[in-house]
């Protein structure tokens, strides 16, 4: 998979421009889709992208239309749901992020605040991060249709399905 030039990506800093998340492929072009707390990170500086894009599929659908989407291979990773919450929480507490460390919550205090039905909208603060990994990938006819979706739990074995292709 091809990354931007350096010139590209130097340019995309300085100016803060967001490069498209359809990218070109050795053969077709690509879409990958990173779902926050799934190790896309690491996928997405194996495979050359130069800074991070968490965007749903209907966002993706959205900058670069319908045809494209549809003619892009897409991809993206998932992961337990229940490791995905002890994730974002250590991830929140080692930032602060909404006062989790500074209120001194448990991970139970915390689940209990932000996927209740009525998330506390202090500690809810990024609705997206917080939505389930299905609610990521549908379109905006509700409908998953991604050509290949890799387990966080098996990385290395569908990375290399990934970079066979």
């Amino acid at each position: 998979m091809n990354s931007y030039s350096p010139t590209e990506k130097i340019l995309n800093r300085l100016f803060h421009v967001k490069p498209s998340p359809l990218r070109p492929g050795t053969g077709t072009p690509f879409v990958f889709l990173h779902i926050n707390k799934t190790a896309g990170t690491s996928v997405g500086r194996a495979i050359g992208l130069t800074i991070k894009q968490h965007l749903t599929a209907r966002e993706i659908i959205a900058r670069i239309g319908r045809e494209r989407w549809r003619s892009a291979w897409t991809f993206t990773f998932v992961r337990n749901p229940w490791d995905r919450a002890v994730s974002l929480f250590e991830y929140r507490r080692g930032k602060d992020r909404t006062g989790i460390a500074s209120l001194d919550l448990s991970f139970s205090e915390w689940a209990d605040r932000v996927f209740s039905d009525s998330p506390d909208p202090e500690l809810h603060n990024n609705p997206k991060s917080f939505q389930s990994q299905c609610e990521w990938l549908r379109d905006d006819k509700g409908v998953i249709d991604i050509d290949f979706t890799g387990r966080f739990e098996s990385i290395a074995s569908d990375f290399e399905r990934i970079a066979a292709i």
